[in-house]
């Protein structure tokens, strides 16, 4: 297929990436291209819905659009623009974030929790270049499993369940769970590291963890056990980190550092710690999970070296852990190396 698969996933959970306005045919059609669009996807052709309140924005979308090849569908207001995305399901939506009485934000967040529409990828279209309290108002509405690209519909299910039980409507960008911050922190923290380092042409290295058999291991033995693991493995994090590190605990089974100053070498001595500790940690019960024991993939990738933004870093950091998954964890992946 022309969408390539692990794009998709890595980036349909959650707003996929940004337009400027005003918007040239070059740069909408590159970011189509960037994104695997082409215009056909297998044998039909590819549906684009676009969401704006501004008439003359959805004709100048439908005049770039149009002529490549895509079929375009137009909404003027964020009401209509759901109620066509439910309709047509299209292949991506373009949406602009600020529009009056339902805007952008708000049919993010309805589209992500309904199950027709939550894998549809959004391009944002905004104003202006996104702040860091736009990004984080986008992924405080896109929920931390939202962000999971390597799972399937039946884990998202699942775990939603899971979520809606552990945390009875949590408030703020803390984890009650493990004391750490969560997801939408993370993607705040992620936005200033990168502006930081671009500034000051400085490095840093990212490291995001995923326990293996997690939810076997809440199967097992449940949530209360669950919770014991994930605080125990928090308080180590915690340990290990520097002060001017940030550690968060990114989705259910999912944590995620972000070491300052540093290039990848040490950061892969730190990660390879990290797992042999997770690895060797006698938790409770393990002996009765068909696997064996809960085990992590790790993954490690650096900035600016390996990738250039908060989203690229992340769909890269996804994309090893699925790796190391696919070879039945307990594994690190650094971005770049063999093996």
């Amino acid at each position: 297929s022309s969408v390539v698969d692990n794009l998709e996933l890595g980036f349909a959970l959650g707003a996929t990436d940004y337009l400027v306005k005003p918007v040239d045919r070059i740069s909408l059609l590159k970011k189509l291209s960037d994104l695997s669009f082409s215009t056909k996807k297998g044998r039909k052709s590819v549906n684009i819905l676009c969401i704006d309140d501004h008439v003359e924005v959805l004709e100048l979308l439908t005049s770039i659009l149009e002529p490549s090849g895509y079929n375009v569908i137009t909404a003027d207001s964020g009401k209509e623009g759901i109620e066509k995305a439910i309709t047509y399901k299209p292949d991506l939506i373009i949406l602009d974030l600020m529009m009056p009485e339902v805007d952008g934000f708000e049919v993010t967040q309805t589209l992500k929790n309904n199950s027709l529409t939550m894998d549809i990828p959004i391009l944002i279209l905004t104003a202006k270049d996104l702040t860091v309290d736009d990004r984080l108002r986008l992924a405080g509405r896109v929920e931390t499993f939202m962000q999971k690209s390597h799972f399937t519909k039946e884990d998202l299910l699942l775990q939603i369940r899971d979520l809606e039980t552990t945390y009875p409507n949590r408030a703020g960008l803390l984890d009650e769970v493990s004391g750490l911050f969560d997801h939408s922190y993370f993607q705040i923290r992620l936005a200033q590291e990168v502006s930081r380092a671009e500034r000051y042409k400085n490095t840093f290295s990212l490291i995001m963890l995923d326990l293996d058999n997690f939810t076997e291991y809440i199967k097992a033995h449940g949530i209360h056990r669950a919770n014991v693991v994930i605080k125990k493995i928090a308080e180590f994090l915690r340990k290990t980190m520097r002060g001017s590190d940030t550690v968060v605990r990114y989705g259910i089974d999912e944590f995620a550092l972000i070491l300052t100053n540093t290039i990848k070498s040490p950061a892969g001595a730190v990660a390879k710690r990290l797992l042999s500790y997770i690895d060797s940690y006698p938790f409770y019960g393990e002996e009765v999970m068909s696997k064996g024991k809960i085990t992590v993939s790790v993954s490690v990738i650096n900035y600016p070296r390996d990738a250039s933004s908060p989203e690229e870093l992340i769909f890269k950091a996804h994309q090893m852990l699925r790796k190391a998954k696919s070879e039945g964890g307990a594994r690190l992946e650094v971005y770049g190396q063999q093996g």
